[in-house]
């Protein structure tokens, strides 16, 4: 077991072993990337809470988009927002809105407002843009 997590550590980029304890946090990611949904879970919270940041925000992306596409609000949202400033993700309205759109869905009244906000400042430029 010491061997596999030891591989883990290598593999996985550094900044997942924030923990205070890094074997439980090895595990944890061992877990989430065999597809287990509650260490995917956990994996999402501790995104979101800071208590793990991966070293750049792609990964973040590639982690938030693995729990959106399982249908998990909170990642879609955090994703949605990474689409619409293009961190960790090329920028992009279109699927900022997508993703905001399906947290919204869900009850996210943070991703109501951000999807919202949206809406006023795309309104705001079309406006604009029709101008004279």
């Amino acid at each position: 077991m010491k061997t596999l997590i030891a591989i883990v550590l290598l593999l996985a980029p550094t900044a997942f072993c924030q923990d205070k304890n890094p074997a439980e946090g090895a595990a944890l990611l061992a877990r989430a990337e065999r597809g287990d949904a509650a260490a995917q879970s956990e994996l999402s919270v501790r995104l979101a809470t800071g208590k793990w940041t991966p070293g750049d925000y792609k990964e973040f992306a590639r982690w938030y988009r693995l729990l959106a596409n399982q249908g998990g609000a909170e990642s879609q949202m955090y994703l949605g927002l990474m689409y619409s400033v293009g961190q960790g993700v090329p920028e992009d309205s279109f699927e900022a809105a997508r993703w905001l759109r399906k947290a919204a869905d869900q009850g996210r009244v943070d991703a109501q407002y951000e999807l919202g906000k949206m809406y006023c400042e795309l309104s705001v430029s079309l406006h604009e843009a029709a101008r004279p």
